[in-house]
């Protein structure tokens, strides 16, 4: 219990988590599973508890979403040798980040953890799906690293979103 800390980050690969919860349990836990309460349930549960446990001890927590997902890897997309020996071009084969299938992917961590910021005091969720809409930052600087992580650039593009609306939400140093 260290009081010196006074907020807690909390970050997973919401996307990939939610889809498949079991993945989040240890061997025990997925032995703890009933017919009543599903991996999902313990997910949530867990996340849950742990806030609590956090706020019992006087921290506030900011539940860091996860960035938006891409169809493919950038490096994939941006070495496709586009000529004309590859027309017709579809869409599927663009490097635009699509917020529609990231959207659905997101979608229900994206949910509960908002939900749950609502209804716990103290508690920030972040959505970066609110400040990256492309594959590319400013004077075309790369914000991703893969499908699914920002690159070192990309977060410290995003940082100044997070850092307002921390401030925004009274939780700044």
């Amino acid at each position: 219990q260290d009081s010196q800390t006074k907020i807690v980050f909390i970050s997973i690969r919401q996307g990939f988590y939610f889809a498949n919860p079991a993945m989040f349990l240890s061997k025990k836990g997925k032995k703890m599973l009933t017919e009543s309460e599903t991996a999902a349930d313990i997910l949530k549960k867990s996340f849950i508890d742990t806030i609590r446990t956090l706020q019992k001890s006087g921290k506030k927590v900011v539940i860091l979403g996860q960035a938006p997902r891409l169809k493919e890897p950038p490096k994939k997309c941006l070495s496709r040798n586009v000529t004309l020996l590859s027309f017709p071009y579809k869409e599927s084969d663009s490097c635009d980040l699509d917020e529609t299938f990231s959207a659905a992917r997101l979608r229900l961590g994206r949910l509960f953890f908002q939900q749950l910021a609502d209804s716990l005091e103290s508690v920030y969720y972040f959505n970066p799906g609110k400040y990256i809409h492309s594959l590319f930052g400013e004077n075309e600087t790369i914000l991703y690293y893969d499908e699914n992580h920002l690159s070192h650039k990309g977060s410290l593009y995003l940082y100044p979103f997070l850092e307002h609306d921390l401030m925004d939400f009274g939780l700044s140093q």
